[in-house]
This record gives C-alpha cells, structure tokens and sequence, in this order.
C-alpha cells in the first residue's frame, strides 16, 4: 500500500490545468491513487441546460459510522496574464520555500495533505471503527450547478450517511492555525431594471426618467440597516456593484435604468425574507414616479452556523497542538460549498492560508505541508536534497551482539570543511565562525570558515555563501592543504568531506563579520585545552598542520 507525500502529490495535482468546467484528467488521475490505498471511487458527472458538464468523485474507504468526511475542489480560476507569472502555472515549482502554481493555495495542497495523511494513517490502522470519505468537486470556482450540489443530491437518494464534514477551503488570515470557519453569511444578487418614459431633455414633462428613480432606490438601499450582527455574524451589509444606463445620446432622456447590488446577509435574514422588504422599497418609491420595474434575484446560498460540538473543539484542539495556534471559530469571508454540504451534515472549514489564492504566482509555504517523504526504502526531501535516512541490517558472527538493525544517514554530496587563511605581519591567521551545532552541547564552538554541503548552503542563502567562493575557486598555488576523508560509518553511510586549507592575498579584503574573526594558529590550538571549544571538523584540520 503506497504512502504519499503531501508535496509531491500536490505538484502532480496542480500539472493538471482544471480551469471550471475543464476536468484535465485530474478526478481519473486522484480516483487512481485513492483506489490504490484501499478506496472505493465513483467519478460522478453531471450536466444541466445552458451548463456545461463537470466531473466529481466520491471516495471512500470503510463501511462503518462513523463517516468522516473531507470536502474540497480541484477546479481552479484561470491564471490570467502569463507573463506576469515567473513560472508556468501548470508546471509547478519550489522557490524559497514556497509550492507556486496555479491551484497551490486553492486548494490542490489541501487536498494532497489530506490524501497523505489518510494514506499514512491507513497503512498504521488496518482496522479502525468508522469510515472516511472525500467528495472532490470540479464546479467550485464556477457556477456550482453541476457540482457539491448535485452531489449532496446524490449522496441523499444514496441513503449515505456522513456524520461530520472538513471542507478543506482557504480559511487562515495570515498563519496556519488561526481560524475555523464554522458557518458562512448568505449572498444574494439582485439585478434591478427601472422602466421610465423616454424623451427630449428639454421636455422633461413629457418623459419619465428612469435615472431618477433608481438614484432614489439606491439611496434609499444603502440607508437600510439591516441588523447590528450578532455573537457569531457580522453585520448584513448591501454593495450597489453596478449601475448602467444604455443610452448613446446626450440629450435623451433614457427609457430604462439598470443596477446591481449584492448583500451579504446573517442568520437573522433569510433570502425570501430580504426579496420581500426590498420589493417593498421598489413598489413604494416607483409607484409615486410612476414608472415600473422588474428584478431578478440569484441566491448563491443561505446564511447558516454549525453549532459547535464535541466534533468542532476536538479539531480545534488538534490544530492547537499542531500549530500552536487555538483557531478563532469565525463565519467570515464569502460562500464556499459548505453551503451545500451543511444539509446533510455538520461541517467545518479549515485549510491553508489563504493570502494569495487567484492570484498571480498562487503559493502555499512548504512549513504549511512538509518537505519529507517517507518512502518504503528510506526517508528523503521531496526535492532529494540534503541526506536521507536510510535503514540497515548488521550482522556479525564473532561479537557479543550479533545483528541489529539501525537508521543511518546518507548525505547527498560531499561536504565542505575549509579553513581560509592570511598573512598578517608575518603570522599566519585562520577565520574562523562561531557555530552552534544540533547534537552537541548547547553551545557555540570554533568551525572552520566554511561547513556546509556547498549545493545545499546556497538555497538557504547562509552566511557562509561569501567565502564558498574563495575555497571553491582557489588556485592550485594557493591551497595548503586539500584531502578527502570518510566519515565515521557507525552513524553516516558513505559519508566524505573534503578539508582543505585555502591562502588568500593579504592584499585582499575579507572582512570579519557577524560570528567570523581571525586568530592565529597558536591561539587556536591553545583553545584545544579547553572543554567544547573547537568543534571536531576544525580539529581534524588542525591536527594536520603546522604553522608558525
């Protein structure tokens, strides 16, 4: 049974260009990986008048309540100019620590993490008491006719009981952990048309000008207050988003007026509830104009609020111990498919930092998934940097314990242990850094000038970046020492540094800087009489030369 890492399924996800409605392949393509850790799929395809087709899939794996249940989408927003992207959007890459692609943030890694966790937890737990479930829609950017909605259809004449429900939806200010939404605000649209009398300017009388009457509704729609909140909303609130006249001369008075507005709307409304006092503006104010109006209304969805449960604090407790965060239980933001789903069962929703989904270069930061993969042969970067670890048999015949097993840590490329050197009045000086190093003491130690593995130093942008170049690049008459050593093998598998000693000009200029000073050598051999000063790679060094 496979094991997937979070990243790398991620970037496989996002190569899938699935722009709403456009599948790409990518519900066949998960449907695939969810069956090969024990799920049972059905791709799901529904299509209605004047839509296009979308394709969604339900998985799940057990038969048991209770049913938990992760909601997500893999359809994307297009990516827009491409030449503002400094990479492909469809063709993922990692930059300073960050996933950039289209769907990075919205919400291909959401659902990757997801898909990784449950494949680890699986692999440990053959036998657990409930089920789990994932409902993947391809409509969720778009207009949601033939997408969760039609699924929660489908799951309901299915008789299918889902006990709780984590939509898996951008839902973090600005730090993993902050903020569970627990509800969301309804949202409705009205697209309002006033019908006047058109005429002359200069005959005002003999017209009815819509413009007028329409100045007056909106007026009178914005001074409407709704409501103050509540404990768990926010304020309703009405934005006019439009307002268009269609009238290509500049003394006609128009025959028709048209805006649009939307509100956002709590708990203490419903949509029905709002169509009748707005009607009731519109009646009143185009009755004393007398002119007429139409309205068309779409409701993108309910105000609704999942009372938290037992459910709610248990997530939110583990989301405190993860992130060290306790989440806010928040409704804010616009509609998701929650919508939808809080008809048949309690949800939540939680998911990454949502500070630049849609937009160009959409990332996730690789501290909100994981760099690591845990692979059947050994542990290892997703990028293949750094080391990996590896796990060995030993067997011996002629020792007290004959064979044990034991993780070994196999690096990716040689290191690098280099001291630079220079001539001061005659005396030889060594740079060397202060270094504080896991697994020793918690304390500062003399290292040689430059210890790294040169490839990985530079990605992280170290310090130590300013004098890779003088080792690296020295001439032949200027290294004093240069050798390649193995590493003790109880802990390291094929490990090598190559220690080299490097002379620069003493014309030449190297500043000491933060955690760098020049001694010399008797002062650094004097510190060797001192308990956990000189760390071992500069020792090893030492123990070689001989300078004056």
């Amino acid at each position: 049974m496979p094991i997937y890492n979070e990243v790398i399924l991620a970037k496989e996800l996002i190569r899938f260009p699935s722009i709403t409605p456009i599948d790409a392949g990518v519900m066949k393509f998960l449907a695939k990986k969810l069956t090969a850790i024990g799920f049972k799929c059905k791709v799901l395809e529904f299509k209605d008048k004047n839509s296009k087709p979308v394709k969604n899939l339900y998985a799940k794996f057990g038969n048991t309540r209770p049913n938990f249940m992760f909601a997500g989408h893999l359809d994307v927003v297009p990516p827009g100019n491409l030449k503002d992207w400094s990479i492909k959007p469809f063709s993922p890459q990692i930059k300073k620590g960050h996933l950039i692609g289209r769907g990075a943030n919205d919400m291909k890694s959401a659902i990757a993490s997801w898909v990784a966790a449950v494949s680890k937890f699986v692999a440990k737990n053959k036998k657990f008491n409930g089920s789990i479930s994932l409902l993947i829609t391809g409509d969720e950017e778009g207009i949601a006719i033939n997408g969760t909605k039609k699924v929660v259809d489908y799951l309901k004449k299915k008789k299918e009981k889902i006990n709780f429900c984590l939509v898996g939806e951008p839902t973090n200010p600005n730090k993993l952990g902050e903020m569970i939404k627990i509800g969301r605000r309804g949202s409705i649209t009205g697209h309002l048309n006033i019908i006047g009398t058109q005429g002359h300017v200069a005959y005002p009388h003999r017209a009815n000008n819509p413009s007028n009457t329409i100045i007056k509704i909106l007026k009178k729609l914005k001074e409407i207050k709704f409501d103050k909140g509540t404990k768990d909303f926010q304020a309703t609130n009405l934005e006019v988003t439009k307002i268009n006249i269609d009238n290509s001369a500049d003394n006609v008075i128009p025959s028709s007026a048209h805006a649009t507005f939307n509100i956002r709307f709590n708990n203490k409304h419903s949509s029905n509830s709002l169509k009748k006092k707005l009607n009731k503006v519109f009646k009143n104010i185009t009755k004393k104009d007398k002119s007429k109006f139409n309205i068309k209304y779409m409701v993108s969805g309910e105000a609704f609020l999942t009372t938290p449960n037992k459910t709610t604090y248990m997530i939110q407790n583990i989301i405190k111990k993860v992130t060290k965060i306790k989440p806010k239980l928040s409704t804010t933001g616009g509609t998701s498919d929650a919508r939808f789903i809080r008809k048949i069962t309690p949800c939540l929703e939680f998911g990454l930092v949502g500070a630049n989904m849609h937009k160009v270069n959409e990332s996730v930061s690789l501290s909100d998934l994981n760099e690591w993969q845990v692979l059947p042969s050994c542990v290892e970067h997703v990028e293949r940097r750094h080391f990996k670890v590896i796990g060995v048999n030993v067997n011996f015949n002629d020792r007290e314990v004959e064979s044990w097993s034991q993780p070994l840590v196999e690096p990716r490329s040689v290191g690098l242990c280099a001291f630079l050197i220079k001539e001061f009045n005659g005396v030889y000086h060594f740079l060397v850094q202060g270094k504080l190093e896991c697994g020793n003491f918690d304390m500062v130690e003399l290292a040689p000038t430059v210890q790294c593995m040169p490839d990985e130093n530079r990605l992280r942008g170290n310090k130590q970046d300013a004098f890779i170049d003088y080792i690296v690049n020295a001439d032949q008459s200027q290294i004093r020492y240069d050798v390649v050593h193995s590493e003790e093998g109880g802990r390291f598998y094929h490990c090598q540094n190559r220690y080299i000693v490097v002379e620069v000009d003493s014309n030449i200029d190297i500043p000491e800087n933060e955690n760098f000073t020049w001694v010399s050598f008797r002062q650094l051999t004097l510190f060797l009489q001192f308990s956990n000063t000189v760390n071992i790679h500069a020792r090893s060094i030492i123990a070689m030369l001989s300078f004056s």
